[in-house]
């Protein structure tokens, strides 16, 4: 295992760490369990605990400004996980960032925090932000980048979303540790269909959400492959949503 940092990001503020903005969160909404919404390409919208958590949030349509951040968690900078506006798009004052140490650039650009595989960062009482690995044996997502895979831990529910990372052997170290586990369904690029497959059979999560592609391929995946693992497959179009708990 990698070795742990833990950052607390508590109502703006990293103790004790880094200072990221003094600005105190006051939730508009106290949502109810725990709300996901499928977005663009990889990206995904969480809502729980009072707390509105996106990851790669990348051309996203005009309603989200409207759904405003309490934390962002960008994987890596592809501009399809990561564009510039489309983050500037959800912020609002207090808003927590969070990127690779590796992208500098946007982490001075949105106050942010630049976190490695293992590192942890304290949302609130409720929830907690794990960086792990992320990477594809092939040079488009070269493990030299550093890049982030983001574990979120609400009140013992723990969601995995892979970013772009393919079947890796990190992924054993999560082994019964998730309940959702989110991946890519890139076959030229990222994972093939039996990656996939792979990558479940190894975290044993309770329910898989793919993204990346769109229905139709989500459907043809499970049709060829969802007797070869025991997560319940939850099939989701992009901007649909869902809840647990």
């Amino acid at each position: 295992m990698v070795e742990k940092r833990k950052l607390y990001a508590i109502l703006g503020i990293v103790f004790g760490v880094l200072i990221i903005g003094t600005g105190v969160f006051v939730p508009v909404f106290l949502f109810t369990g725990i709300k996901v919404t499928l977005l663009n390409s990889s990206g995904v919208m969480i809502e729980a605990k009072g707390t509105r958590i996106y990851i790669d949030p990348s051309f996203i349509p005009g309603q989200y400004k409207a759904k405003p951040a309490d934390v962002v968690c960008v994987t890596h900078e592809h501009n399809d996980h990561y564009l510039t506006p489309c983050v500037d798009y959800v912020q609002q004052e207090g808003t927590i960032n969070i990127f690779p140490e590796t992208m500098p650039a946007a982490i001075t650009l949105f106050d942010g925090i630049g976190v490695s595989p293992g590192d942890e960062i304290v949302i609130n009482d409720k929830i907690t932000v794990t960086a792990f690995y992320m990477y594809t044996e092939a040079s488009l997502h070269s493990q030299a980048n550093n890049w982030t895979s983001y574990l979120i831990d609400i009140d013992g529910f723990v969601i995995f979303h892979a970013g772009d990372s393919g079947n890796i052997t990190e992924f054993q170290q999560l082994e019964g540790l998730v309940d959702l586990a989110m991946f890519p369904l890139v076959p030229a690029f990222v994972m093939t269909y039996h990656e996939v497959v792979d990558a479940i059979n190894k975290i044993q999560p309770q329910t898989v959400i793919l993204y990346h592609d769109d229905l139709e391929a989500y459907t043809a995946f499970y049709e060829a492959c969802g007797d070869l693992f025991e997560a319940h497959f939850l099939l989701m179009d992009h901007f649909t949503s869902t809840r647990f708990r």
